[in-house]
């Protein structure tokens, strides 16, 4: 390195590894570095403390925005960060892991009918978990800001409105031929093989449960009264009140028992 005078030079710094990663594997760097009146940084408390190895600002991509990017260090270098955030170019080496997505159906996914899902897997694992759309875009294409070389991604239509057996009989058939085109396992116990999730029950009161009809969420059968919620589906009791258990149609016990 060209040698350059010390009052140009800031010396004995030290990082405990949230600032820094090293340029030459991009693992973080905790150390003693220096700075130089440029804003570049080294390893080492000095330009004689050897190797010096460059250091780049560590980016912090918030899993839950993954297009917020965040910078730890505030250096000369931010125009660099700056270009990565706008271009969505990843020149640091920090990639982003997928993280697990809730999905809240719109009232216009109701009127249609039915909504995409979204999902990534562990290549070689049977591991999943739930993602939004973007995250699905930017695996799918291989951004460089993703670690998507680990995964692979599953799009899959769910039906939320219609007759409640066939919505059931749709949505369990999906998965199995999404499994099976995709030649994979796993994604309907990881559903808990609930078919029928999201459903929009027709909301009723004051109904009777006749024997062989209905199960309690411990696999008892239930005789008596009940109601159907929109979201629930069949509960005990004539009409809503607190703390009260969901029941479960026979026939579609054994997949949903699970479920909360």
């Amino acid at each position: 390195m060209t040698y350059i005078p010390k009052n140009r030079i800031t010396t004995n710094l030290y990082t405990n590894g949230k600032e820094y990663i090293l340029s030459t594997t991009s693992e973080p760097y905790v150390g003693y570095y220096y700075k130089l009146y440029t804003g570049k940084v080294f390893t080492g408390k000095t330009q004689n403390d050897s190797p010096n190895i460059e250091l780049l600002p560590l980016i912090v991509v918030s899993p839950l925005d993954p297009n917020n990017v965040t910078t730890v260090s505030y250096t000369k270098d931010t125009k660099s960060i700056e270009y990565s955030a706008l271009t969505k170019t990843n020149i640091f080496g920090v990639k982003q892991l997928p993280s697990t997505f809730y999905p809240f159906p719109t009232e216009d996914d109701y009127k249609l009918g039915e909504f995409q899902r979204y999902f990534a897997k562990k290549i070689n694992e049977s591991i999943y978990i739930e993602i939004n759309k973007d995250t699905y875009d930017k695996l799918d294409a291989k951004d460089s800001m993703w670690l998507w070389d680990l995964y692979s991604v599953i799009e899959l239509p769910w039906e939320l409105t219609g007759d409640l057996k066939t919505v059931y009989t749709v949505n369990k058939n999906t998965v199995a031929q999404t499994e099976q085109k995709n030649k994979i396992t796993g994604l309907g116990i990881y559903l808990k093989n609930d078919y029928l999730k999201f459903y929009n029950y027709e909301s009723k009161n004051n109904l009777t449960a006749q024997p062989g009809e209905l199960i309690d969420n411990e696999g008892k059968p239930y005789v008596g009264p009940y109601h159907i919620e929109v979201d629930r589906g069949y509960v005990e009791g004539l009409n809503p009140e607190p703390r009260q258990k969901r029941l479960f149609l026979k026939e579609f016990y054994v997949t949903q028992k699970r479920t909360t």
